[in-house]
């Protein structure tokens, strides 16, 4: 009797394993990635995980002992702390080549852009690529941009997504729903895949598709700032938690206790020195996720000690057109994004003909 019950759930343990497998399949089925190099994106979060089950087996002074996984092939510092935020996701759409050179090897960037941008934005993308993304050269110096995409979840926009990225070769996208509570998410992705794909930017700027980038003034600016643990935006030093329930930004107490946020640059547009897109996510692996992205960033920079410094080039108000306003910024939050080409054209022809800010017009 015994016997045949031990059988029965044995067979029956089989049985749930089989299920589970045929299920894991369908998933990786429904969700391929495009390139055999996002084999190396997925291994990053593997090990990453592998390392963690790993420390919890072994004391605390073999753990002095061991070699950071950092050393020993560049995975995080990270690894070595209790995990709380692990980012599994899967890349849909890799651009792996964006910083290489035709032979393979890094290719030292001045500045990469990482553009955040809602997966059914096509035509903004568009635009963007018309105006401020055009530009891949300031002072002799390489620039790079990619737009950053979470999954749709609907087949037709997805399948159009697939066709603008074999097309422009700029887009990433992981398998996470594309939302506004998940934009957190996406600048996570940007920073992971920044930090194995284009190690040797010197800068990275984060920004929305609905902000006008003038990169001839980045580049000026980037000459005043510190090149190493440092980060510029516009900064706001001493905001407070939504606790309205009916506001867009509402966080309880569960998700946020404090009263006070730390300093954090607007999401709308800001930049990091080189260094940090890794010390960024590998931090961020060890800190409860909060969907308010730019906030999420300045607690991970408070925790790391990086110095944030404030900077009026960077427009956060809606902003119209204006000739000196678009010349001195860095970045512009548009009232009509739709208009940034647009405008990019009317600066282009103002700048050839040498128009002064006695000559400017809207």
């Amino acid at each position: 009797m015994h016997f045949n019950r031990a059988i029965f759930l044995l067979s029956g343990l089989h049985l749930l394993y089989f299920i589970g497998t045929y299920s894991v399949d369908l998933i990786l089925r429904k969700y391929p990635t495009n390139k055999a190099s996002d084999f190396k994106f997925r291994k990053y979060s593997e090990q990453v995980e592998e390392n963690r089950s790993s420390l919890n087996k072994v004391s605390e002074g073999d753990k002095k002992k061991t070699n950071t996984f950092s050393e020993i092939n560049g995975l995080p510092n990270a690894t070595r702390r209790l995990q709380v935020n692990s980012h599994k996701y899967e890349l849909l759409l890799n651009e792996p080549d964006v910083c290489r050179t035709i032979s393979g090897k890094i290719e030292p960037i001045f500045l990469l852009v990482l553009m955040i941008s809602s997966s059914e934005n096509f035509e903004q993308r568009i635009r963007q690529r018309k105006s401020c993304l055009s530009i891949q050269n300031v002072s002799g110096k390489r620039v790079k941009s990619v737009f950053l995409l979470g999954n749709p979840g609907n087949k037709t926009i997805k399948d159009l997504i697939y066709k603008e990225s074999a097309k422009y070769h700029d887009i990433l996208m992981e398998n996470f729903y594309d939302s506004y509570r998940n934009l957190t998410l996406k600048t996570i992705m940007g920073l992971k895949w920044a930090s194995i794909y284009c190690p040797a930017a010197a800068y990275v700027m984060k920004t929305d598709d609905d902000v006008f980038i003038n990169l001839t003034s980045a580049a000026t600016y980037f000459e005043e700032i510190p090149s190493k643990s440092v980060m510029s935006g516009f900064l706001w030093p001493n905001s407070k938690p939504y606790r309205v329930r009916t506001s867009k930004w509402y966080l309880s107490r569960k998700e946020y206790s404090k009263d006070r946020f730390p300093k954090y640059l607007s999401g709308m547009c800001y930049v990091l020195s080189g260094d940090l897109p890794r010390r960024l996510f590998e931090e961020s692996l060890s800190v409860p996720y909060l969907f308010l992205e730019d906030v999420y960033i300045g607690l991970l920079s408070e925790r790391l000690h990086v110095s944030k410094l404030h900077s009026s080039k960077f427009l956060i108000q809606k902003t119209a057109y204006n000739f000196c306003t678009f010349r001195d910024a860095i970045a512009v939050h548009l009232y009509h994004p739709a208009l940034v080409d647009t405008y990019w054209e009317k600066q282009l022809k103002m700048s050839i003909s040498n128009s002064t800010c006695s000559q400017e017009r809207k």
